[in-house]
């Protein structure tokens, strides 16, 4: 899932019926008033239309025909206007990537919820870019004016393999009441993991964990276990605490975000965009401690028992990817999560900061070739908008 992980994981992403109207019932001949009757032979005799009051039955079949035809008609149209109402997700200029359709959310959040975030603005200053970087979708968005700077296909499906984390540990963070508390970790919670190939922190089976700790192995060296941990401890099982993960950003008004675990295991409904992980970023950075986690270089988990007698020195991976890139003459990274599934590629949302203006933008970069260039394409977007000379 992060950038030091490369496994193999096994997930991923009408009308009306008319029914034919019953013959009606249509007598045979009948003799005419004072006339003697005839013999009929009943195998053979033609029936005649009915007439009443100078309406023909035969025309009332043909009318009620047509109306269930037009029922029909009118069921088909309906079903393919609710289909192309979809909201379609596309790429911009400058690539061949596929356009996706994603459906449009059921429900939208209240314009007054304190979550909610507003969608960054393309002007006619929005850099297009195409060459100029590896990845396939990026998106750098300047957060104090609400503006996209530079974009490569922002609004087109993603899957967030480890950013996903960044969800993850806003729901546990925001529904936790004391970070002192711990959580042991079960063989129900790591082997899925271990099967799956996922990355881990490095927490053992029976070993009594903080929630800080946790958080922090969830964050720094994008550990599965973590996650999972926390979903269980939080929610009380996986399912639940996705589903607080979806609602979280039903109320953020992310309308192109699913989820369907909290460590970001491909699955083909486990999905994002580069704008909208921006935005879930951007909500995170807004808290103090979040912030302060995804910032951190290294972090020590304590010591609990005689399984972790001299506790875990945990390493950022995003400053690994980095290296000497975290740091250059025009820009620094502050803080930022990586990712990697063997479909959703590498990718990197991080935020920096220009150093000759003290101003922050927040990058997305998502389903780079190379294990290294999300984060080559992060740092050299800055170098290419606000080096020397620009």
């Amino acid at each position: 899932m992060n950038g030091n992980s490369n496994y193999t994981n096994g997930g991923q992403d009408g009308g009306y019926r008319g029914q034919r109207p019953a013959r009606p019932y249509v007598p045979q001949n009948r003799p005419q008033q004072n006339q003697r009757p005839q013999g009929i032979d009943r195998r053979s005799a033609s029936p005649r239309s009915y007439s009443t009051g100078g309406g023909n039955f035969d025309g009332l079949k043909l009318l009620f025909i047509v109306l269930v035809v037009a029922v029909i008609i009118a069921g088909v149209i309906f079903a393919v206007v609710k289909q192309r109402a979809a909201k379609p997700v596309s790429g911009s200029e400058g690539t061949d990537s596929f356009t996706e359709t994603l459906p449009d959310t059921a429900e939208t959040a209240p314009p007054d919820d304190p979550s909610r975030v507003k969608y960054a603005i393309s002007d006619e200053n929005t850099i297009k870019l195409t060459s100029q970087v590896a990845s396939e979708y990026v998106i750098m968005i300047d957060p104090e004016q609400g503006r996209i700077v530079a974009e490569k296909n922002p609004d087109s499906m993603i899957y967030p393999a480890s950013m996903t984390k960044i969800m993850t540990l806003i729901v546990a963070y925001e529904n936790c009441d004391n970070l002192y508390d711990t959580f042991t970790l079960t063989k129900e919670i790591t082997d899925p993991l271990f099967v799956a190939g996922a990355s881990t922190a490095g927490f053992e089976v029976g070993q009594p964990i903080t929630i800080k700790d946790l958080l922090y192995g969830a964050a720094l060296p994008s550990g599965g276990d973590a996650t999972d941990a926390l979903a269980v401890y939080t929610a009380g099982s996986i399912e639940a605490f996705v589903e607080m993960m979806n609602k979280k950003a039903l109320s953020m008004g992310l309308s192109n975000t699913h989820f369907m675990n909290p460590s970001g295991l491909h699955h083909d409904d486990h999905y994002s965009t580069p704008h909208e992980i921006a935005l879930i970023l951007q909500y995170a950075l807004n808290d103090p401690y979040l912030r302060e986690i995804m910032s951190s270089r290294t972090y020590h988990a304590q010591a609990t028992n005689e399984m972790n007698p001299d506790g875990i020195t945990m390493y950022n991976t995003m400053f690994s990817r980095l290296g000497n890139l975290a740091e250059t003459d025009t820009a620094k990274i502050i803080a930022g999560k990586t990712g990697y599934t063997n479909e959703g590629l590498n990718c990197l949302a991080s935020v920096g900061e220009v150093k000759a203006t003290g101003k922050e933008y927040i990058v997305v970069a998502a389903k780079a070739p190379g294990k290294n260039d999300a984060a080559s394409d992060t740092a050299n977007l800055y170098s290419l908008l606000f080096g020397t000379g620009n």
